[in-house]
Protein backbone atom coordinates (compact mmCIF):
# COMPACT_ATOMS: atom_id res chain seq x y z
CA UNK A 1 0.00 0.00 0.00
CA UNK A 2 1.50 3.32 -1.04
CA UNK A 3 1.64 6.16 1.44
CA UNK A 4 0.72 9.02 -0.86
CA UNK A 5 -1.73 11.84 -0.81
CA UNK A 6 -5.29 11.23 -1.83
CA UNK A 7 -4.97 14.22 -4.12
CA UNK A 8 -2.70 12.28 -6.43
CA UNK A 9 -5.51 9.88 -7.31
CA UNK A 10 -7.66 12.54 -8.95
CA UNK A 11 -7.11 15.80 -10.81
CA UNK A 12 -4.87 17.87 -8.55
CA UNK A 13 -6.68 20.66 -6.70
CA UNK A 14 -10.03 19.72 -8.23
CA UNK A 15 -12.89 21.56 -6.55
CA UNK A 16 -16.64 21.12 -6.72
CA UNK A 17 -17.15 24.86 -6.54
CA UNK A 18 -15.70 28.01 -5.05
CA UNK A 19 -16.18 28.32 -1.28
CA UNK A 20 -18.06 31.20 0.32
CA UNK A 21 -17.25 33.17 3.45
CA UNK A 22 -20.13 32.49 5.83
CA UNK A 23 -19.10 34.20 9.07
CA UNK A 24 -16.17 35.94 10.72
CA UNK A 25 -15.06 35.91 14.35
CA UNK A 26 -13.17 39.14 14.91
CA UNK A 27 -10.77 37.74 17.50
CA UNK A 28 -7.45 37.00 15.86
CA UNK A 29 -6.13 35.14 18.89
CA UNK A 30 -9.23 32.94 19.20
CA UNK A 31 -7.50 29.71 17.98
CA UNK A 32 -10.67 27.70 17.21
CA UNK A 33 -10.94 23.93 16.89
CA UNK A 34 -14.55 22.73 17.16
CA UNK A 35 -17.81 23.89 15.56
CA UNK A 36 -21.42 22.71 15.83
CA UNK A 37 -24.67 23.66 14.10
CA UNK A 38 -28.10 24.11 15.69
CA UNK A 39 -30.84 23.44 13.11
CA UNK A 40 -33.50 24.95 15.37
CA UNK A 41 -32.39 28.54 14.77
CA UNK A 42 -29.57 28.23 12.23
CA UNK A 43 -26.89 29.23 14.73
CA UNK A 44 -23.35 27.91 15.08
CA UNK A 45 -21.15 27.40 18.13
CA UNK A 46 -17.36 27.63 17.93
CA UNK A 47 -14.90 26.77 20.68
CA UNK A 48 -11.56 28.39 21.48
CA UNK A 49 -8.47 26.48 22.54
CA UNK A 50 -6.58 29.62 23.56
CA UNK A 51 -9.35 31.59 25.27
CA UNK A 52 -11.10 28.60 26.87
CA UNK A 53 -14.55 29.73 25.76
CA UNK A 54 -17.37 29.15 23.26
CA UNK A 55 -19.05 31.73 21.05
CA UNK A 56 -22.47 31.62 19.41
CA UNK A 57 -22.89 32.87 15.84
CA UNK A 58 -26.46 33.67 14.84
CA UNK A 59 -27.81 33.05 11.36
CA UNK A 60 -27.21 36.77 10.75
CA UNK A 61 -23.56 36.49 11.72
CA UNK A 62 -23.79 38.13 15.15
CA UNK A 63 -21.10 36.76 17.48
CA UNK A 64 -21.50 36.64 21.27
CA UNK A 65 -19.94 34.65 24.09
CA UNK A 66 -22.01 31.60 24.98
CA UNK A 67 -19.52 30.32 27.56
CA UNK A 68 -17.12 32.98 28.83
CA UNK A 69 -13.41 32.34 29.27
CA UNK A 70 -12.80 29.75 32.01
CA UNK A 71 -16.49 29.74 32.96
CA UNK A 72 -17.58 26.49 34.64
CA UNK A 73 -13.88 25.51 34.86
CA UNK A 74 -13.91 24.90 31.12
CA UNK A 75 -10.49 24.25 29.66
CA UNK A 76 -9.17 24.23 26.12
CA UNK A 77 -12.24 23.60 23.97
CA UNK A 78 -12.03 21.00 21.23
CA UNK A 79 -14.94 19.03 19.77
CA UNK A 80 -18.55 20.25 20.00
CA UNK A 81 -21.79 18.39 19.33
CA UNK A 82 -25.42 19.52 19.52
CA UNK A 83 -28.31 17.31 20.55
CA UNK A 84 -30.93 19.09 18.43
CA UNK A 85 -33.89 17.30 20.01
CA UNK A 86 -32.95 18.18 23.59
CA UNK A 87 -31.30 21.48 22.65
CA UNK A 88 -28.10 20.61 24.47
CA UNK A 89 -24.48 21.32 23.62
CA UNK A 90 -21.82 18.74 24.47
CA UNK A 91 -18.22 19.96 24.69
CA UNK A 92 -14.79 18.30 24.88
CA UNK A 93 -12.60 20.25 27.29
CA UNK A 94 -9.04 19.65 28.43
CA UNK A 95 -6.91 21.36 31.03
CA UNK A 96 -3.74 22.90 29.64
CA UNK A 97 -1.83 20.30 31.64
CA UNK A 98 -3.88 17.33 30.36
CA UNK A 99 -0.88 15.99 28.46
CA UNK A 100 0.94 15.79 31.79
CA UNK A 101 -1.88 13.92 33.48
CA UNK A 102 -4.32 16.79 33.97
CA UNK A 103 -8.09 16.57 33.77
CA UNK A 104 -10.09 15.96 30.61
CA UNK A 105 -13.80 16.72 30.73
CA UNK A 106 -17.05 16.84 28.84
CA UNK A 107 -19.34 19.78 29.57
CA UNK A 108 -23.07 19.62 28.86
CA UNK A 109 -24.98 22.88 28.35
CA UNK A 110 -28.60 23.92 27.96
CA UNK A 111 -28.72 25.87 24.69
CA UNK A 112 -31.78 27.87 25.71
CA UNK A 113 -30.46 29.10 29.05
CA UNK A 114 -26.72 28.80 28.56
CA UNK A 115 -26.49 27.03 31.89
CA UNK A 116 -24.20 24.11 32.59
CA UNK A 117 -26.27 20.95 33.05
CA UNK A 118 -23.44 18.66 34.09
CA UNK A 119 -19.70 18.22 33.88
CA UNK A 120 -18.18 14.77 33.36
CA UNK A 121 -14.55 14.69 34.53
CA UNK A 122 -11.90 12.07 33.89
CA UNK A 123 -8.48 11.94 35.46
CA UNK A 124 -6.43 8.89 36.41
CA UNK A 125 -2.99 9.04 37.98
CA UNK A 126 -0.14 8.29 35.56
CA UNK A 127 -2.47 8.30 32.53
CA UNK A 128 -2.46 10.90 29.75
CA UNK A 129 -5.73 11.77 28.04
CA UNK A 130 -6.95 14.21 25.42
CA UNK A 131 -10.70 14.28 24.76
CA UNK A 132 -10.88 15.38 21.14
CA UNK A 133 -14.27 15.00 19.44
CA UNK A 134 -17.67 13.53 20.24
CA UNK A 135 -21.06 12.42 18.90
CA UNK A 136 -24.33 11.09 20.27
CA UNK A 137 -25.79 7.74 19.30
CA UNK A 138 -28.97 6.31 20.84
CA UNK A 139 -28.74 8.66 23.80
CA UNK A 140 -25.11 7.79 24.58
CA UNK A 141 -22.10 10.03 24.03
CA UNK A 142 -19.05 8.58 22.26
CA UNK A 143 -15.81 10.54 22.29
CA UNK A 144 -12.29 10.08 20.99
CA UNK A 145 -9.28 10.19 23.30
CA UNK A 146 -6.30 10.97 21.10
CA UNK A 147 -3.60 10.25 23.67
CA UNK A 148 -5.14 7.05 25.07
CA UNK A 149 -5.84 5.39 21.68
CA UNK A 150 -9.43 5.00 22.72
CA UNK A 151 -13.09 5.80 22.47
CA UNK A 152 -14.90 6.62 25.70
CA UNK A 153 -18.64 6.66 26.29
CA UNK A 154 -20.87 8.69 28.60
CA UNK A 155 -24.21 7.68 30.00
CA UNK A 156 -25.77 11.12 30.62
CA UNK A 157 -27.23 9.90 33.91
CA UNK A 158 -23.85 8.86 35.29
CA UNK A 159 -21.03 11.02 36.60
CA UNK A 160 -17.96 10.23 34.51
CA UNK A 161 -16.87 8.86 31.14
CA UNK A 162 -16.18 5.14 30.81
CA UNK A 163 -13.70 3.43 28.53
CA UNK A 164 -15.55 1.88 25.58
CA UNK A 165 -12.77 0.53 23.37
CA UNK A 166 -8.99 0.88 23.34
CA UNK A 167 -6.71 -0.30 20.53
CA UNK A 168 -3.41 0.48 18.85
CA UNK A 169 -5.52 0.93 15.72
CA UNK A 170 -6.89 4.06 17.38
CA UNK A 171 -3.50 5.77 17.53
CA UNK A 172 -4.33 9.48 17.80
CA UNK A 173 -8.07 8.89 17.46
CA UNK A 174 -9.51 12.18 16.27
CA UNK A 175 -12.68 12.70 14.22
CA UNK A 176 -15.77 10.60 14.94
CA UNK A 177 -19.14 10.31 13.22
CA UNK A 178 -22.27 8.19 13.51
CA UNK A 179 -23.34 5.68 10.87
CA UNK A 180 -26.49 3.64 10.19
CA UNK A 181 -26.98 0.29 11.94
CA UNK A 182 -25.53 1.38 15.28
CA UNK A 183 -22.01 2.01 14.04
CA UNK A 184 -19.38 4.72 14.31
CA UNK A 185 -16.41 5.71 12.17
CA UNK A 186 -13.27 7.03 13.86
CA UNK A 187 -10.37 8.66 12.03
CA UNK A 188 -6.99 7.73 13.47
CA UNK A 189 -3.37 7.34 12.45
CA UNK A 190 -4.18 4.29 10.34
CA UNK A 191 -7.12 5.88 8.49
CA UNK A 192 -10.83 5.22 9.02
CA UNK A 193 -12.04 2.63 11.52
CA UNK A 194 -15.57 1.23 11.59
CA UNK A 195 -16.76 0.59 15.15
CA UNK A 196 -19.67 -1.76 15.77
CA UNK A 197 -21.22 -0.43 18.97
CA UNK A 198 -23.10 -3.67 19.67
CA UNK A 199 -20.05 -5.94 19.51
CA UNK A 200 -17.26 -3.42 20.22
CA UNK A 201 -15.41 -4.65 17.15
CA UNK A 202 -13.07 -2.42 15.19
CA UNK A 203 -12.47 -2.79 11.44
CA UNK A 204 -10.38 -0.60 9.18
CA UNK A 205 -12.15 0.81 6.11
CA UNK A 206 -9.67 0.38 3.24
CA UNK A 207 -9.23 2.50 0.14
CA UNK A 208 -7.40 0.31 -2.36
CA UNK A 209 -3.87 1.50 -3.15
CA UNK A 210 -4.21 4.60 -0.99
CA UNK A 211 -3.71 5.38 2.68
CA UNK A 212 -6.06 8.02 4.07
CA UNK A 213 -4.12 10.08 6.62
CA UNK A 214 -4.36 13.32 8.54
CA UNK A 215 -8.15 13.54 8.91
CA UNK A 216 -9.37 15.86 11.66
CA UNK A 217 -13.11 16.62 11.47
CA UNK A 218 -15.17 13.69 10.12
CA UNK A 219 -18.85 13.62 9.04
CA UNK A 220 -21.31 11.20 7.45
CA UNK A 221 -23.84 12.13 4.76
CA UNK A 222 -25.65 9.99 2.18
CA UNK A 223 -23.30 7.01 2.31
CA UNK A 224 -20.22 9.20 2.15
CA UNK A 225 -17.65 10.45 4.63
CA UNK A 226 -16.51 14.06 4.57
CA UNK A 227 -13.10 14.61 6.13
CA UNK A 228 -10.85 17.60 6.70
CA UNK A 229 -7.25 16.64 5.99
CA UNK A 230 -4.86 19.01 7.74
CA UNK A 231 -1.74 17.05 8.70
CA UNK A 232 -0.30 16.42 5.24
CA UNK A 233 0.19 19.12 2.63
CA UNK A 234 -1.84 20.45 0.97
CA UNK A 235 -4.73 20.80 3.40
CA UNK A 236 -7.98 19.75 1.79
CA UNK A 237 -11.59 18.73 2.34
CA UNK A 238 -12.35 15.35 0.80
CA UNK A 239 -15.47 13.28 0.23
CA UNK A 240 -15.15 9.48 0.39
CA UNK A 241 -17.82 7.30 -1.23
CA UNK A 242 -18.53 4.04 0.62
CA UNK A 243 -19.85 0.71 -0.58
CA UNK A 244 -23.28 -0.46 0.61
CA UNK A 245 -22.11 -2.10 3.83
CA UNK A 246 -19.58 0.64 4.67
CA UNK A 247 -16.60 -1.71 4.60
CA UNK A 248 -14.68 -0.15 1.70
CA UNK A 249 -14.11 3.25 0.11
CA UNK A 250 -14.99 2.99 -3.58
CA UNK A 251 -13.86 6.43 -4.70
CA UNK A 252 -13.06 9.89 -3.42
CA UNK A 253 -13.18 13.47 -4.57
CA UNK A 254 -11.55 16.66 -3.37
CA UNK A 255 -14.13 19.29 -2.49
CA UNK A 256 -11.57 21.98 -1.74
CA UNK A 257 -7.78 22.06 -1.51
CA UNK A 258 -5.03 24.51 -0.64
CA UNK A 259 -7.46 27.42 -0.55
CA UNK A 260 -6.11 30.90 0.13
CA UNK A 261 -8.20 31.04 3.33
CA UNK A 262 -6.62 27.88 4.76
CA UNK A 263 -4.41 27.99 7.81
CA UNK A 264 -4.90 24.53 9.31
CA UNK A 265 -8.64 23.97 8.78
CA UNK A 266 -9.91 21.74 11.57
CA UNK A 267 -13.56 20.76 11.85
CA UNK A 268 -16.92 21.50 10.26
CA UNK A 269 -20.65 21.01 10.41
CA UNK A 270 -23.25 19.95 7.86
CA UNK A 271 -26.19 22.34 7.56
CA UNK A 272 -28.64 21.36 4.86
CA UNK A 273 -26.80 21.12 1.54
CA UNK A 274 -23.78 23.03 2.84
CA UNK A 275 -20.65 22.07 4.70
CA UNK A 276 -19.43 24.84 7.02
CA UNK A 277 -15.88 24.66 8.32
CA UNK A 278 -13.21 26.51 10.28
CA UNK A 279 -10.78 27.63 7.59
CA UNK A 280 -7.98 29.20 9.63
CA UNK A 281 -7.42 27.86 13.12
CA UNK A 282 -3.83 29.19 13.29
CA UNK A 283 -2.89 26.12 15.32
CA UNK A 284 0.59 26.29 13.81
CA UNK A 285 1.09 29.50 15.80
CA UNK A 286 -0.07 28.06 19.12
CA UNK A 287 1.83 25.86 21.55
CA UNK A 288 1.40 25.19 25.27
CA UNK A 289 -0.85 28.19 25.83
CA UNK A 290 1.35 30.64 23.95
CA UNK A 291 0.79 32.31 20.58
CA UNK A 292 3.84 32.84 18.41
CA UNK A 293 4.09 35.42 15.65
CA UNK A 294 0.78 37.05 16.59
CA UNK A 295 1.21 39.69 13.88
CA UNK A 296 0.35 37.18 11.15
CA UNK A 297 -2.95 36.08 12.72
CA UNK A 298 -6.19 37.00 10.97
CA UNK A 299 -9.84 37.06 11.99
CA UNK A 300 -11.32 33.57 12.12
CA UNK A 301 -13.09 32.62 8.90
CA UNK A 302 -16.01 30.19 8.83
CA UNK A 303 -16.36 29.16 5.19
CA UNK A 304 -18.89 26.97 3.42
CA UNK A 305 -19.14 24.82 0.32
CA UNK A 306 -22.22 23.30 -1.27
CA UNK A 307 -22.40 19.52 -1.07
CA UNK A 308 -25.28 19.00 -3.46
CA UNK A 309 -25.52 20.61 -6.88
Amino acid sequence: MRLILLLLSIPLFAVAQAPELAFTIKEKDFIPEGIAYNPLDGSFYVGSIHKNKIVKITAKGEVTDFVHSHQDSIGQVLGLHIDADKQELWVCSNEAESLKGGRSSVHRYNLKTGKLIKQYNYQVKDEIHLFNDLVLLNGQVYLTDSEFKAVFTIDPAKDKPALFIQSDKLYYANGITTMPNNKLVVSAGNGFNLVDVDTKTLTQIPFEKYFVVGIDGLYYKDNTLIGIQNVTYPACINRYYLNADHTTINKAEVLLADHVSFNIPTTGAIAGDYFYFIANSHLNHYDKGTISNAAVLEDVKIMRIRLEQ
